[in-house]
């Protein structure tokens, strides 16, 4: 939220020495490398208990270190059917515990640290052990504990391997399916200057010009400065910015007025992960379907949330590549030992009519 590459601020970490009790330490990664922490973070004998690992296990990837062992309580949270599954909603609900996260989206690089904010640091790590070991004790009674753990593993892997090349500035704009030849160039060329100026002032690309700013500015193509009191409110529209983005869009309508071939999109929807097929899209829609409305019902039958029986990725990949034997199910990312047991001869079944 405050800078164009996020960094590590701080770092958390709470554990049960052996004389009992509960200890702290907040470090400070602006002041000590972050690195030294590698050999507690990558080592495989030291379970590390995160709330929705994801985000975590990229940005200590990028700084060179690859988290493992590790127990996710959103994950347990997820399949156990939790009403509210971030950690404030949890802890209330589970612990009783009230933790105000009014500071959360704090700017965590301003030094020094605050009283207030050293006390919301700790709190968001103190109650993590009890919260995991209470949510494994349920996961275990409802008999879930591989789904559990194969969910964990697949997003920890998703995120250690997720691309490390930036897609191009415009593919990061939202809501620009609706725009015009025209307007498609003014985007690309806007996303272009927005990313240039994101970096220089370092700031986010979305707090340098809103995704919803950029979008209207390529359908409506203002050409005088008088049509930016649209946008009065956003202080860095400054009158050189303006020029700038008017000189864009006049050239992106002679570019278009003068071109004799037709543009190819400038914004391409996003490629599914899973690489879908371009075969009969009419049978994979069915065969969804018919997975949907399956788990739907076993889930019911089980009394169990509907990723416990097979989750959306699952499902994404088995329609991208339908699996021919039990062997092909078993390799299905995120699947698990549990569910080849209990479901590859349905869902077989249910891909064979594709």
């Amino acid at each position: 939220m405050y800078a164009y590459r996020p960094s590590i601020c701080t770092v958390q970490i709470a554990w049960k020495p052996e004389s009992g009790g509960m200890r702290v330490a907040i470090l400070d990664t602006l002041a000590i490398p972050v690195g030294e922490l590698s050999t507690l973070v990558c080592c495989p004998d030291v379970l590390k208990v995160i709330h929705d690992l994801s985000f975590d296990a990229r940005i200590l990837s990028s700084n060179g270190m690859r988290i493992c062992s590790v127990s996710d309580t959103a994950v347990a949270a997820v399949f156990l059917g939790k009403p509210g599954t971030g950690l404030a909603a949890l802890l209330a609900a589970e612990l009783g515990l009230t933790v105000d996260k009014g500071i959360q989206n704090s700017d965590w690089a301003r030094r020094p640290l605050s009283e207030k904010s050293i006390a919301y640091l700790a709190a968001d790590v103190s109650h993590l052990l009890r919260l995991q070991e209470l949510l494994m004790d349920q996961v275990r009674s409802a008999g879930i504990e591989d789904e559990v753990a194969y969910e964990t593993a697949y997003r920890l892997v998703e995120a250690l391997h997720a691309p490390d090349h930036e897609p191009v500035p415009f593919a990061k704009v939202r809501g620009a399916n609706k725009l015009d030849q025209t307007g498609q160039r003014i985007l690309e060329q806007l996303a272009n200057m927005r990313e240039a100026r994101a970096v220089q002032i370092n700031l986010p690309p979305q707090r340098v010009l809103a995704d919803w700013i950029v979008v209207d500015i390529a359908q409506r193509k203002p050409q005088r400065r008088a049509e930016f009191v649209r946008y009065r409110q956003v202080a860095r529209l400054d009158g050189l910015y303006q020029e700038e983005i008017i000189a864009v869009v006049k050239k992106a309508i002679a570019e278009t007025l003068h071109s004799t071939t037709e543009l190819s999109p400038a914004v391409s929807p996003p490629k599914s992960r899973t690489n879908l097929p371009t075969g009969d899209k009419s049978g994979r829609k069915a065969v969804e379907k018919r997975l949907r409305a399956w788990r739907t019902e076993e889930a019911a039958r089980r009394s169990l949330c509907e990723q416990v029986v097979l989750p959306s990725h699952c499902i994404r990949n088995i329609i991208a590549h339908p699996p021919k034997t039990i062997e092909e199910v078993a390799l299905i990312p995120g699947f698990g030992t549990r569910r080849t047991e209990l479901y590859a001869n349905k869902l077989l079944e249910i891909t064979a009519t594709q």
